[in-house]
């Protein structure tokens, strides 16, 4: 079959009702332009193979002003078109994190969320190969390598297996592109997939996606600070999470301090002394000095930034999911939650709830013991009346 007979025009115009006209597009109004004809100018996708791994789409994107009517079609060819829950990766490397990023995908794969990072190694692919979670890299295509059969070294700039969609922005004329400048795509890319391309009305009437983003700084490249930027701007939660010494030094110094009661700090006491000791020997391989643009940013005011000082995987897999879930803040003004207090009296009225349970049936069985000694009681002074009756009718015989 030629391509002239593969042709696929766009014929039904109803389906694409959420996006712009398609005469709006084309600056020379030919309007009867195929698709094939107009992805050639924008984007081209294909089937991508790793060795002796998966198959992923590729999509080599050649002009990041994709408007919508062109982001309906490129989701549509990927089968993306349900609206999704969004975790986007800043600044992630493999770096030996293991189980932490095991939570990211376990509340990936509980919400249905996808996670979007750079393509290249991050640590977090082999998780999400075991439960199937979807995992977009972005990138610049001039610097990423593609990966090999049988190679010798692996460069740390590879594409990895593991990820089930990949977007190169390639060079043009006008643009050269290296990490940092992928980051508009990328979190352009995060609202339209929370977005979806559902039924005409399916929208929020309000403008925001139908699904929730939640960032997760992690800042273990370089290249984190204008993703970060972004992310402030556009009214998104922001979990700060430890390991890099980026985050290490923000947790410590932006961090807001818990207040606890005094039964609590009885019982933390010893805990929080050794935690204190090993802060205070970690802190001078930690702590480094922060950016300039990130004290401005921090210094601001702005941005809602959830601070997460633990490596344990149940940790970030509740602050993730509870993200997706709810939007702790109105209007600008942030409702920052403890999640551990949260728990802990979801915990407590749950526990109540049990022990309110056993009462009942601690009281109903007494009520039961109690009524039934009490019909005994009065079967006994029925008896008992009923003799002295049989007992006064045979005296007045006798």
């Amino acid at each position: 079959m030629s391509i002239e007979e593969s042709k696929v025009r766009f014929q039904d115009q109803n389906e694409y009702d959420d996006y712009d006209d398609y005469g709006d597009q084309y600056e020379d109004g030919q309007e009867n332009r195929t698709y094939l004809d107009y992805q050639q100018n924008q984007w081209k996708a294909y089937d991508f193979l790793f060795p002796a791994g998966k198959l992923a789409k590729l999509v080599k994107v050649q002009d990041t002003n994709i408007n919508g009517s062109s982001w309906g079609q490129l989701l549509y060819k990927l089968k993306l078109i349900e609206g999704y829950p969004i975790i986007n990766l800043i600044g992630a490397k493999d770096t030996g994190r293991g189980q932490f990023l095991a939570g990211i995908a376990r509340a990936a794969f509980n919400t249905d969320a996808i996670i979007i990072d750079s393509g290249i190694s991050s640590g977090i692919e082999k998780y999400v190969l075991r439960r199937g979670v979807k995992l977009i890299g972005v990138a610049p295509e001039a610097e990423i390598k593609y990966p090999k059969i049988n190679p010798t070294f692996i460069d740390p700039q590879e594409l990895t297996n593991g990820h089930s969609h990949i977007f190169l922005l390639q060079n043009t004329e006008e643009n050269e592109y290296v990490w940092s400048q992928e980051v508009w795509f990328k979190l352009e890319l995060a609202q339209r997939l929370a977005e979806g391309r559902g039924p005409k009305g399916s929208k929020r009437t309000d403008g925001k996606p139908k699904c929730k983003i939640v960032h997760i700084l992690l800042a273990d490249t370089p290249n984190y600070i204008d993703e970060l930027k972004v992310a402030v701007r556009q009214n998104q939660p922001i979990i700060v999470v430890k390991g890099s010494s980026i985050c290490n030094s923000l947790i410590q110094k932006y961090a807001p301090q818990s207040d606890q009661s005094d039964e609590n700090q009885d019982q933390n006491q010893s805990q929080n002394e050794l935690k204190q000791q090993k802060q205070k020997q970690d802190q001078n391989q930690d702590e480094v000095a922060l950016p300039a643009e990130l004290i401005e940013l921090m210094s601001s005011g702005k941005g809602h930034f959830f601070y997460l000082d633990s490596d344990d995987s149940e940790d970030i897999a509740q602050y993730v999911h509870f993200l997706l879930t709810v939007t702790p803040y109105q209007d600008g003004n942030l409702v920052k939650p403890d999640v551990r207090q949260m728990e802990q009296e979801e915990f407590a009225r749950q526990n109540m709830s049990e022990s309110e349970e056993e009462n009942q049936l601690q009281q109903n069985n007494n009520n039961n013991i109690n009524n039934t000694s009490n019909a005994n009681i009065n079967k006994n002074d029925s008896t008992v009346n009923k003799n002295q009756s049989q007992v006064s009718a045979g005296g007045q015989q006798n």
